[in-house]
């Protein structure tokens, strides 16, 4: 299974807890705290560290609520955190994704349907994040979805704060709306050939086609002997392009009357007599 974590996603309201607004300088620093940490979390030299100090704030919080399975799971997805990454992130969204299960049906059970429906929507993103995470990014499809989810519910939420009066929250889901809107575009957008500008090599010339020497075997064309003597004769061999070719050379038996055959073999001419001796033909014989 290859997971990817180039994409870094959690619900930080479960990692702490803020409390309710007594405008005091600690609560104003903790709401400042909470708003900039997702924002400092995409940051790639930052995400590592921030990830095992919110996972360990989650341990902390669930130890508060004396809630053994809640700490439990926190405990491993704090673990898993530092020493795999990956999978720490897929247990810290799985757990995420409980949490809004559960509250799902307490709201539904209670008839609270708003909040049921604000649950779903959180479930599903995790969800989908978790199918992210479990694709290595590799899947558009999921990536697409997840991303417009968040910057759905990123909107919502802003609006929400800000109706609340809550400007530091509204503005920091409106950020992060607009930086996963960033994000959708480069996931959407093909990325663009790289030119280079190295030279091309051109493609090397097609040879040439050399035309082969007349074939090696004897090609049959013969001549009588013009002039027989003791030690000289001399031939005429006529081709079968018309073309007529005299050759001459020293013999200590030549008749008159005998035949010439000619030929060419391994770049060079040769004649053989009727009695069987072959001849190189060399400069000068012409």
């Amino acid at each position: 299974m290859a997971l990817s974590t180039s994409y870094i996603h959690r619900e930080y309201k479960t990692d702490v807890s803020i409390g309710a607004n007594d405008d005091s300088w600690t609560h104003l620093g903790k709401r400042l705290a909470v708003s900039a940490v997702p924002f400092l979390s995409l940051y790639k030299p930052f995400s590592f560290p921030i990830m095992v100090g919110a996972s360990a704030l989650r341990v902390y919080t669930c130890m508060q609520n004396n809630d053994t399975l809640q700490t439990t799971i926190a405990v491993t997805a704090l673990a898993f955190t530092i020493f795999a990454f990956p999978v720490g992130m897929l247990i810290t969204t799985s757990h995420d994704l409980f949490n809004e299960t559960i509250e799902f049906g307490y709201n539904v059970y209670n008839a609270e349907y708003a909040l049921a429906l604000e649950n779903l929507a959180h479930a599903v993103n995790s969800a989908l994040y978790a199918a992210v995470l479990l694709s290595g990014c590799g899947s558009l499809q999921l990536l697409v979805a997840s991303l417009s989810l968040q910057i759905t519910l990123g909107i919502c939420h802003a609006g929400k704060e800000f109706y609340k009066g809550n400007n530091i929250e509204g503005l920091a889901h409106l950020g992060m709306a607009l930086i996963r809107g960033i994000q959708l575009s480069h996931v959407m957008t093909p990325p663009k050939p790289v030119l280079s500008l190295r030279p091309v090599t051109p493609p090397a010339p097609t040879p040439v086609p050399v035309p082969m020497p007349p074939t090696p075997e004897p090609v049959g064309y013969y001549s009588t002997i013009l002039n027989g003597a003791t030690y000289m004769f001399k031939v005429g061999v006529t081709l079968a392009d018309g073309t007529s070719w005299n050759f001459s050379g020293t013999y200590k038996t030549v008749q008159p009357g005998w035949r010439v055959y000619v030929f060419f073999s391994e770049g060079n001419w040769y004649f053989k007599l009727d009695n069987g001796n072959v001849f190189k033909v060399k400069k000068g014989w012409f």
